[in-house]
């Protein structure tokens, strides 16, 4: 991992009690409420200077309540700071009040279950990643934040739909309409479409699998197989939502949203065949066939690895991958880890179980 150098982070520091998290949002904007249609000013002005210790523009400081119905309007670049992650949030952006603290429990189950944590020892600091592509400028040129996870929130300015996440580095980019404020929407002709409309929640499915993606990146000194980052993506985003949707309506409200994915294969996974698609795939001229095929075959293989070899199944892997380093393969790896027989065991538990047994030749 390239050692990038560490500079002084110049900050302000506000504690906050607010419901069951802690955060700051430092940028301009407004908090608005379902209660009424009026828009409530609700910040202190108070000059700070960003973390990468220059003088830029000063910000306004941000209480954030927790609440869903209330949502906090951007009509700047901002940040909020956690103590694991920076959310970097672009102008127009309509965010939920208790975004934040569904972005710190699902981080929390997801340090529990995974046994990896979001800053492991050793993690060195890296670069902000560069999203100009995006923004058309890099408004977080020069940041530094540490060991801490950047998790980027913008729109997509092409005016496609898009409730989507995905990693970036060692970061997480989110692009959602449905965090896109009313204005914004309003003066984008493409998303003014007759088609297109809000999904009316946020997709913490796909924001679970992308940081669930980053976490194992920074955990692992070698690049993990797509399979394997596929795989535990989408068996952790169910199995996390699954644990945090009693206490917490959005996340419950994602979870009865989830896509019902068919999950079929190409072809039915047993004793003679289970190593050979875990090694190569299911990729036909480039495309996986049918599609999520990948994620449907993870999802389940570590649903049988937890089932066997219960809370530590992916640290145990975590570890021996870093331990075997480029000595082997990834098959090599899963064998040393949990026994030479573990695909033929999954084979017939596939069997058994009748999972990946539903064939398509097609794309879906």
């Amino acid at each position: 991992m390239k050692n990038h150098g560490i500079r002084k982070l110049t900050s302000l520091l506000l504690a906050v009690s607010v419901a069951s998290s802690l955060f700051l949002c430092a940028c301009d904007g407004t908090e608005k409420t379902t209660e009424t249609s009026e828009t409530t000013e609700v910040t202190e002005s108070v000059e700070t200077t960003p973390p990468n210790g220059r003088d830029t523009t000063p910000y306004k400081l941000t209480k954030l309540d927790g609440n869903k119905d209330h949502h906090f309007l951007t009509t700047d670049y901002c940040y909020i700071e956690s103590d694991k992650y920076v959310l970097f949030l672009e102008k127009n952006l309509d965010i939920p009040g208790d975004f934040v603290n569904n972005l710190d429990q699902i981080l929390n189950e997801l340090e529990n279950q995974l046994g990896l944590s979001v800053a492991p020892a050793g993690f060195e600091e890296h670069e902000v990643y560069d999203l100009s592509e995006v923004y058309g400028t890099n408004p977080w040129k020069d940041w530094r934040i540490g060991p801490k996870m950047a998790i980027f929130v913008y729109f997509d300015r092409n005016g496609n739909w898009r409730n989507d996440a995905e990693v970036k580095g060692y970061d997480v980019s989110i692009c959602m309409n449905d965090l896109v404020s009313e204005e914004q929407w309003n003066a984008t002709k493409e998303l003014r479409a007759e088609y297109l409309k809000k999904s009316g929640y946020i997709h913490y499915f796909e924001i679970t699998g992308a940081l669930t993606q980053a976490i194992v990146a920074r955990n692992s000194q070698y690049e993990q197989p797509e399979m394997t980052m596929k795989g535990i993506a989408e068996y952790m985003s169910r199995s996390v939502l699954d644990a945090l949707a009693s206490g917490s309506p959005s996340i419950n409200m994602a979870l009865q949203n989830r896509s019902p994915y068919l999950y079929q294969i190409r072809d039915a996974i047993n004793a003679e065949n289970a190593e050979i698609y875990y090694l190569n795939g299911f990729w036909v001229k480039g495309k996986s066939i049918p599609a999520n095929a990948e994620e449907a075959y993870g999802r389940y293989f570590f649903k049988f690895l937890k089932e066997e070899y219960g809370d530590n199944f992916f640290q145990m892997y975590v570890r021996k991958t870093n331990a075997y380093g480029v000595l082997g393969n990834f098959s090599t790896i899963m064998k040393a880890t949990y026994g030479d027989d573990v695909f033929t065991r999954f084979g017939d538990w596939c069997v058994e179980n009748q999972v990946l047994q539903y064939v398509t030749e097609e794309e879906q």
